[in-house]
């Protein structure tokens, strides 16, 4: 809008290179230190702080997006085949398309508590399979091409990212064990910059600098070429009935789909030594950022010193 191409390209490699350069730089730290028993306990303190920040977003982003009844049940039913297993961009898809079809009326009135039922009681057994250790590594096209995949499509905030790398990455592939991406997300709540450079972090993980080369380009690469395209369009397409139906269609499933992933890191935590203690935490950190509305970040270094102190 400032600057055209130019302003599109400094302001964008300015606003995203200092957090893949920290990030990067985690990621080595990591792959040295993150298995030795001195560090282990610091990412241990901060995994269910993490999960009481993605919780507190979801809620927050929920209020937001599902702002009358048919948006609570087309969530409710995106949560379900995201819970069972449907791939996240067909789920959203679908979502989308439904709103499209029922959303062009007149919104209904705020939903009850009941629109909420159908997945309230969910059994978290069947939340996601048992991920064990990561099987072999892609190579740098696989990787870059992922990433290009989920930088295409990714929609709703950078949480909806976690959905595609539970979906993929652990639960398909097995390029990430369940603990690595859980890490990883840590890693992109307490470094500067969007959550989207947690894609240089697993870069890194599964190739090296070169992994987090093509992971940072993939991700973000779609976005400018996207802002090209579409920013002369975007005004204008909330007004028609179905494009604006379609587009507050897929923010309810986007939700739903974060909300699923968290379901799914929360069963993985309640599977650990002192599951419950650190729900406890996640329940603490909501309360705290919710009341007082700190900076995540600060939460997140305070939940890996108390890992720490409790192990010391």
């Amino acid at each position: 809008l400032r600057a055209g191409w130019p302003g599109l390209i400094v302001s964008g490699v300015c606003f995203i290179l200092p957090a893949v350069a920290i990030t990067t730089s985690f990621g080595w730290i990591y792959q040295q230190f993150g298995t030795l028993h001195q560090v282990a306990p610091i990412f241990a303190g901060i995994q269910p702080v993490v999960l009481g920040i993605i919780a507190l977003a979801v809620w927050r982003l929920g209020l937001k997006a599902l702002k009358n009844q048919k948006l609570w049940w087309i969530a409710a039913g995106v949560l379900l085949v995201g819970l069972l297993g449907l791939d996240p961009v067909i789920a959203m898809l679908l979502g989308g398309i439904l709103g499209a079809i029922v959303l062009y009326n007149k919104p209904s009135s705020p939903p009850p508590i009941a629109a909420a039922a159908p997945f309230l009681g969910f059994p978290l057994a069947q939340l996601s399979p048992a991920t064990g250790l990561a099987s072999a590594s892609p190579n740098l096209w696989q990787l870059g091409l992922f990433f290009l995949k989920v930088g295409s499509i990714l929609y709703g905030g950078g949480y909806v990212l976690i959905a595609f790398l539970q979906d993929e990455l652990v639960d398909r592939f097995g390029w990430l064990t369940q603990q690595q991406l859980l890490d990883a997300i840590a890693v992109g709540q307490f470094t500067p910059g969007p959550i989207l450079s947690t894609a240089t972090f697993i870069g890194y993980l599964i190739a090296g600098f070169p992994g987090a080369i093509v992971s940072t380009i993939g991700i973000f690469l779609p976005s400018f070429l996207f802002v090209i395209i579409l920013n002369p369009w975007i005004s204008k397409l909330r007004q028609f009935p179905y494009t604006a139906a379609f587009l507050d269609a897929v923010n309810a499933s986007a939700v739903a789909l974060m909300a699923a992933v968290t379901l799914q890191l929360a069963q993985t935590l309640l599977g650990q030594s002192g599951g419950w203690l650190k729900i406890a935490i996640a329940a603490v950190s909501v309360g705290i950022v919710w009341r007082w509305r700190i900076n995540p970040a600060y939460l997140v270094i305070a939940g890996g010193a108390i890992g720490w102190l409790v192990e010391a």
